[in-house]
């Protein structure tokens, strides 16, 4: 994508590896990023913090997709029109949560069972790891802040 429309991003992810609950393997969210369709990701340290090359775009649709990527939910059901019925669980419990229709292109499945993702959501995002690692690669393009790197 590197080229005159292309464009540097800075994403600045809160709360990642903060204490023992929440790690996430630098590696697998450089991947999660990749997968979304960047490029050029780079992380900074073990912060969260992501350096990217991408398609220009509005900021706030950049961090929509990010953020969107990281949130945990249950896919309840795939719909006849292609969209999926998913909750999304709330803290401090994760039988509280929302209910979202969404498109295919919002919706990244993992590959593991409820009782592990039960797991994960119970401990307060310990093994968040695994679970990134089970994300299946997403559409290209259709979260924390971002700020232009140009």
């Amino acid at each position: 994508m590197a080229g005159m429309t292309s464009k540097r991003y800075v994403a600045l992810l809160r709360g990642v590896n903060v204490g023992r609950a929440k790690r996430v393997a630098m590696a697998d969210l450089r991947k999660l990023v990749g997968d979304l369709g960047y490029d050029e990701v780079r992380s900074v340290l073990n912060s969260g913090n992501l350096v990217f090359s991408g398609p220009v775009r509005p900021q706030d649709e950049v961090a929509s997709e990010i953020e969107e990527a990281l949130v945990p939910a249950f896919i309840i059901e795939a719909l006849d029109d292609g969209r999926f019925t998913v909750f999304v669980p709330s803290a401090p419990t994760p039988f509280a949560g929302t209910i979202y229709v969404l498109t295919p292109e919002r919706v990244h499945p993992l590959n593991i069972s409820f009782a592990h993702a039960h797991k994960v959501l119970s401990r307060w995002g310990s093994g968040t790891r695994e679970l990134m690692a089970a994300m299946e690669v997403p559409k290209p393009p259709t979260g924390g802040k971002i700020r232009d790197a140009a």
